[in-house]
């Protein structure tokens, strides 16, 4: 794991040096073009690599020992120069898979992952939107930690997940939101401004149009019932809604909370 993020570490350091020369930009013929180019193309397939080891025991404590979180992170930015898709997909699949775990979901945050996630949960690439909502899931997961919740809070991402309910083309995309939405409305407080967002008639909207039958439709309807706490009875019952009651079984609990839902399966990158 050490030469692998010793590796990661010198092609960012090629990218991040020729993230701001314009002439580069420009001039796609000039040998540095080609070295960042190639660097990109390495740092893609290094990230598949580290996307893979992190489904494997251990592997996430030995990337914290040597040091390479903060380079992981740092993958999952944009940049300067527009990174390729497919380092950033493969970048923010590593991290997805490296918070898995709820304590390495806080390291993460600890080391500044929500502030490049909410960036990818604005992007145009679907595949990016899906990566990144993903990842902020499984990091909502541990937000019965109070810090996780109110770094979610302020980092900004409740607006933009609230604006994919309605953007957003992609089923799981939907599903995924409405889970993280779920996981972190772990206070009142959250609830309330979570639906200051306007999220509660795109997410009846959602749910009656797959008629309650599919993963995204039950999403929904558990983000509407923990949503549906600081409601007015009235309110509920135009979003056809009740109060959370999830019953105590081991599948809808995480951590002693009854509102934090599982995290998703790791995923290889050869998927």
């Amino acid at each position: 794991m050490s030469r692998l993020v010793a590796r990661f570490d010198a092609l960012l350091r090629v990218v991040s040096e020729t993230d701001t020369d314009t002439d580069l930009v420009a001039d796609a013929s000039t040998e540095r073009h080609k070295t960042r180019e190639n660097a990109e193309i390495a740092l893609h397939q290094t990230s598949r690599c580290l996307a893979n080891l992190l489904t494997l025991p251990g592997c996430r404590e030995a990337l914290l020992a040597c040091g390479g979180l903060p380079r992981l992170v740092s993958a999952t930015r944009e940049g300067g120069c527009v990174a390729t898709v497919g380092r950033l997909v493969a970048a923010t699949r590593a991290l997805s898979n490296f918070t898995f775990d709820a304590t390495m979901a806080a390291r993460a945050v600890q080391s500044g992952a929500l502030e490049p996630l909410v960036v990818l949960l604005a992007s145009d690439t679907l595949e990016l939107q899906r990566e990144a909502v993903w990842t902020v899931l499984n990091i909502s997961a541990a937000s019965s930690v109070p810090e996780i919740e109110s770094a979610i809070v302020a980092s900004g991402a409740l607006p933009t997940l609230a604006a994919l309910l309605r953007s957003s083309t992609l089923a799981d995309v939907h599903e995924h939101v409405a889970l993280a939405l779920c996981n972190v409305a772990q206070t009142d407080v959250t609830k309330r401004a979570i639906v200051r967002l306007d999220v509660l008639e795109p997410l009846r909207a959602l749910r009656m149009a797959d008629q309650n039958s599919s993963a995204r439709a039950q999403a929904c309807r558990r983000a509407l019932e923990t949503l549906g706490n600081v409601l007015t009875p009235a309110s509920r019952r135009a979003l056809r809604v009740e109060r959370a009651a999830w019953p105590g079984t081991a599948s809808l609990r995480r951590r002693g909370s009854s509102l934090s839902v599982p995290r998703h399966e790791e995923r290889r990158e050869s998927e």
